[in-house]
């Protein structure tokens, strides 16, 4: 599997620098639909995943292990075997890039700025900078 999304992601081009509102939209598209499944900085993965198989990994150190085209091109494309979608037909390219963005600033964001975040989002507020 690494290997081939190392060769299918060749040639993806990352847009450079993600910016800190594709970060928040990323964050809104993954605590929607990815937390429930890879959990999240602070939460856990939903009961129900531990009857997975394979289990999906947990992402807030994703980046450390694939570059923003390998994670780009694994949401678009999921991973076959798994129960890892392909995203490419229910979100646009750009929204698959803020995805990546989030997952790539994960690693800086603890549980409580993830809760501050997650409570502004279902508050439909805009998220406080610290």
């Amino acid at each position: 599997m690494r290997r081939s999304v190392k060769l299918h992601a060749h040639g993806v081009a990352a847009p450079a620098p993600f910016t800190p509102a594709q970060v928040q939209a990323g964050f809104a598209e993954y605590d929607t639909d990815c937390s429930a499944c890879h959990g999240a900085p602070g939460i856990g993965r939903q009961a129900w995943v531990n009857g997975m198989t394979p289990s999906p990994p947990y992402l807030t150190g994703a980046s450390r292990d694939w570059t923003a085209p390998e994670l780009f091109w694994i949401v678009r494309n999921g991973v076959k075997m798994t129960a890892m979608p392909a995203w490419t037909y229910q979100r646009t390219d750009r929204q698959i890039w803020d995805v990546v963005a989030f997952l790539e600033a994960m690693p800086s964001i603890d549980a409580r700025a993830y809760a501050r975040m997650r409570a502004a989002r279902l508050a439909g507020t805009p998220p406080t900078a610290e």
